[in-house]
């Protein structure tokens, strides 16, 4: 589930995208937002209730029990939401509430198409809803198993780089800034398993999510980087941020030789075992 931090920055990055200009307290605050939270509050509640105690140990008629009242809750949440969107498929913030949903209530594929839908058919022109739907493909073209998406972006030496340059090789591309210390506390094991499976055609490619330059070649030069790092003036809209869905960091896909996703946010051990394994 978001918490209300990572929730803001998402915030912020959808009204930056689309142009607006009110803050990100604003935006999280509005009156407008704050009313649909609470039509749907209670379901949430509910909904988070039962996920939370579906986790616990119980007892198998308990269990069944639980995740019967979780499926019920979700259904009605669902088919209240779905009405409320084709009631409302004309206000800007239907679309905002439904990214909220997606990270926070419901991931569900199916029910997400038939938002996407209702929007599609009497909004197709709302530049929320636009996001919204590029945020849903984003997501759905970086499954596991799935061509990883290609992007170019510059890197330190101001090159311009493509992930299709490194067909053939295992690549992890790493999400990162200099800000973010759980990031920068694994460049020590990254530069250990670069270094150990160079052979194998292993290689870090690393994109940061910093707003200023030197900053970035700061932190690079603080954690004596060498791999290729890339980076633009876009942050969290560069291109491989937005294709790869990117909201908060640390993150990393790894591609195999063929260009297909193989994992996603792998940790430093399985990244260690899958590449011995090879």
């Amino acid at each position: 589930m978001l918490s209300k931090k990572i929730l803001i920055v998402f915030l912020f990055l959808f009204f930056q995208n689309i142009g607006k200009s009110q803050s990100i307290l604003q935006q999280y605050t509005s009156s407008h937002f704050k009313e649909i939270h609470s039509k749907f509050s209670p379901y949430e509640d509910s909904i988070h209730y039962y996920f939370q105690q579906s986790s616990q140990p119980l007892l198998p008629n308990d269990r069944t029990e639980v995740l019967n009242n979780y499926n019920r809750q979700l259904s009605i949440y669902r088919t209240d939401l779905l009405a409320f969107v084709n009631q409302n498929s004309s206000d800007s913030i239907v679309p905002q509430w439904l990214i909220y949903s997606y990270f926070n209530i419901d991931k569900s594929e199916e029910w997400n198409e038939k938002y996407l839908q209702i929007l599609n058919t009497n909004a197709p022109h709302n530049s929320s809803f636009q996001y919204f739907k590029e945020e849903l493909e984003s997501l759905e073209n970086v499954q596991v198993g799935k061509p990883a998406p290609d992007f170019t972006l510059p890197d330190q030496n101001d090159k311009f780089i493509s992930l299709h340059d490194y067909l053939g090789k295992y690549v992890l591309i790493n999400f990162w800034a200099s800000w973010c210390a759980p990031c920068r506390a694994e460049h020590p094991e990254l530069k250990k398993l670069a270094a150990e499976f160079a052979q194998k055609g292993f290689l870090v490619l690393e994109i940061s999510m910093d707003d200023y330059k030197n900053q970035w070649r700061n932190a690079m030069k603080q954690d004596q980087i060498s791999w290729t790092n890339l980076w633009n003036d876009q942050s969290w809209n560069n291109a491989a941020a937005r294709k790869y869905a990117i909201h908060q960091i640390p993150q990393n896909i790894l591609v195999d030789p063929q260009g297909k996703i193989v994992a996603k946010n792998i940790g430093m051990k399985q990244l260690s075992n899958f590449l011995a394994s090879k």
